[in-house]
């Protein structure tokens, strides 16, 4: 959808993305490598910031009515740093509470060459459309008051602010952070529901252990594999 030829990289790791189940999940130091190699041949220097607006608020599934029904603001983002694991994040997520204003921080990983970039921007732009998707879908008002980026300023800045619609700061710190007003994060959802919110939670806690689950069937999967039909480790053929 963006221009961008990637099937060369997903050929060499023998993926073939219409054959790819929607719901099954790539392992996650495989879907670094992926993308570190991806980002190499990227054309566009804002490709990860374009990647960002394809994060439906309807692909967090369970998380995303968790969200729906919290008590405000404030509780949505205490829930989305709880369960950030069933995001698309490989980035650390906190909050940082001020006086007046207050910031969703976002710790990235440390990439190699243009894949930094390409992640700092794809995470700061999927969190932001989260964020948006939230503020449409219930009618409130949680719109960024500015946006800190880790790197040097690029030539192409202004982009960012266009799509963000707030000033951006580059280079100030080694975080992302998106600073909202305080009086932002205490107004009330119109779908705050607590019976249907304990539900969801109960919903994503299973989610976090089946994740945890699945990982561990995997690495015994591989083992398995390596013990009953060689000698050496299999290809990323053989163990998909």
């Amino acid at each position: 959808d963006l221009g961008e030829d990637i099937q060369p990289t997903l050929d060499r790791y023998g993926m073939d993305l219409d054959k790819v189940d929607p719901a099954a999940r790539i392992e996650r130091s495989l879907e670094l490598k992926i993308y570190v190699e991806i980002a190499e041949h990227l054309k566009d220097p804002l490709a990860g910031l374009k990647v960002g607006t394809f994060f439906g608020f309807a692909g967090y599934g369970s998380l995303s009515m968790l969200l729906m029904t919290c008590a405000n603001a404030y509780e949505a983002l205490q829930v989305g740093i709880r369960y950030q694991q069933l995001t698309f994040l490989f980035g650390h997520l906190r909050f940082e509470p001020g006086n007046t204003q207050s910031a969703l921080v976002l710790s990235p990983i440390a990439l190699p060459g243009h894949a930094y970039r390409f992640r700092v921007d794809g995470e700061l732009s999927g969190t932001y459309k989260l964020v948006r998707d939230i503020q449409l879908a219930l009618g409130v008002n949680i719109h960024a008051l500015r946006m800190e980026i880790p790197y040097d300023r690029p030539s192409d800045a202004e982009a960012y602010e266009a799509h963000f619609n707030c000033p951006v700061i580059f280079g100030r710190s080694t975080d992302i952070r998106i600073w909202i007003n305080n009086t932002a994060l205490q107004l009330r959802f119109p779908t705050a529901d607590p019976m249907a919110h304990a539900m969801y939670k109960t919903l994503c806690d299973q989610q976090l252990v089946a994740q945890r689950n699945d990982m561990s069937l995997l690495t015994d999967k591989v083992l398995s594999h390596l013990d009953l039909f060689s000698e050496h480790f299999p290809s990323v053929i053989e163990v998909a």
